[in-house]
């Protein structure tokens, strides 16, 4: 739970809501078919987060055994510095899931998104317990829970194929 914390807050340093942005210009070029525009926003989101993503992520892995002992993590810091790394992982992944929803609730195809926010909770839990189930420990929660996030992004691609084909 303690891993889990210090990702959170990570997660919360590295997103400056570059969706709700992309969104707002979204529904505009919607109206208007303009597919550059709507190409170059999508972009921007993706390249936004990427950037976003790497430096939470490289701030994160490398500042973490002086976060850790920050808080004082004591002698549970060595499993709670491999957990969080593990879960760093999940920014690197987040980029893809962030402009595939935008692009999901720009083009009001929510119940794409819908099933994707979804399934991509059950994906997670039934990933992160099979794993659990494998190796009870802190680790293998983190890998759990990094397998789940990696399949929710799978189950995105497969509903923004879906939506390319209609």
């Amino acid at each position: 739970a303690q891993a889990r914390n210090v990702f959170t807050q990570i997660c919360n340093l590295t997103s400056l809501n570059v969706t709700l942005a992309v969104l707002a210009r979204l529904g505009d070029y919607r109206t208007r078919q303009d597919r550059e525009a709507i190409s170059g926003a999508l972009s921007f989101c993706l390249a936004a987060y990427l950037l976003m993503s790497l430096a939470g992520f490289l701030a994160g892995w490398f500042l973490l055994p002086w976060i850790l002992s920050f808080f004082g993590a004591g002698e549970s810091g060595p499993v709670l510095a491999a957990g969080v790394r593990i879960l760093l992982l999940q920014l690197l992944l987040l980029p893809f899931a962030e402009t595939l929803g935008a692009a999901f609730q720009g083009f009001r195809k929510m119940a794409a998104y819908t099933a994707c926010l979804s399934g991509g909770q059950f994906l997670s839990a039934l990933m992160m317990m099979a794993v659990m189930v494998l190796s009870p420990t802190v680790t293998g929660f983190c890998w759990g829970t990094t397998a789940g996030f990696f399949a929710t992004l799978l189950l995105y691609v497969r509903y923004y194929r879906q939506l390319q084909r209609e």
